[in-house]
């Protein structure tokens, strides 16, 4: 794992944490604010470090890339 990929938790539950203060500070519905993570050009390893985090939600330019990280990542 690089240093990239081993910081990924804790930058997600900083980002997590910001969401929620603001979510709180806007009088908005708690987890009314998703995060949409941009995975383009990132590798498996680091998309899957991410799921293990608790991102769920992924955005990719190209469909080509999207099938290929599905089908390896739900194998």
């Amino acid at each position: 794992m690089n240093q990239t990929t081993s910081s990924l938790p804790i930058a997600l539950q900083q980002v997590t944490q910001q969401i929620n203060e603001f979510e709180r500070k806007y009088n908005r519905e708690p987890d009314s604010v998703s995060l949409l993570a941009v995975s383009k050009r990132k590798p498996v390893s680091a998309i899957q470090t991410a799921i293990q985090a608790g991102q769920r939600s992924f955005g990719e330019n190209y469909v080509d890339e999207r099938i290929e990280k599905i089908l390896t990542l739900t194998s």
